[in-house]
């Protein structure tokens, strides 16, 4: 009697077949507030789809020619900061995906528009325009 496959976190199967992806971030899995990054996923194996994930959102697929499929994200916000892990199947045995890749933490530095220094300095020189209107010349 042959094993049965092993379960795969997101309800699909992997037989082991396919070794787990390597995940890593560029130019960094450290990212300013408002850049881009692009998190690359490399398998094994030549042709595949590859499919990324971040804490139970799935991105869509990618197919690649080659071991690696790449996924930018653009004008990165706090949102998309957190865990990522990506996995790959053959496009013709969709349901027999590798398991995924370790995970990787993406981090979003910097302060936005909305941040709390940043209130604090609007505040500031709205008081002050109040108080002394002759210092502001907007």
């Amino acid at each position: 009697m042959s094993p049965l496959p092993a379960p795969h976190p997101a309800g699909l199967c992997t037989d082991g077949t396919y070794p787990k992806p390597n995940i890593s971030g560029i130019p960094s899995r450290v990212v300013s507030l408002g850049a881009a990054v692009t998190i690359r996923c490399e398998g094994q194996h030549q042709g595949m789809r590859f499919l990324l994930n971040k804490e139970g959102r799935h991105f869509p697929p990618v197919d690649s020619g080659g071991f690696v499929a790449e996924f930018l994200i653009r004008n990165v916000s706090r949102e998309d900061g957190g865990s990522y892990n990506c996995s790959y199947h053959s496009r013709s045995e969709p349901f027999n995906v590798s398991y995924p890749s370790d995970p990787m933490e993406l981090v979003v530095r910097g302060e936005g528009p909305s941040s709390p220094h940043k209130e604090r300095e609007k505040k500031f020189f709205f008081l002050s325009a109040l108080i002394n209107p002759f210092l502001c010349a907007c």
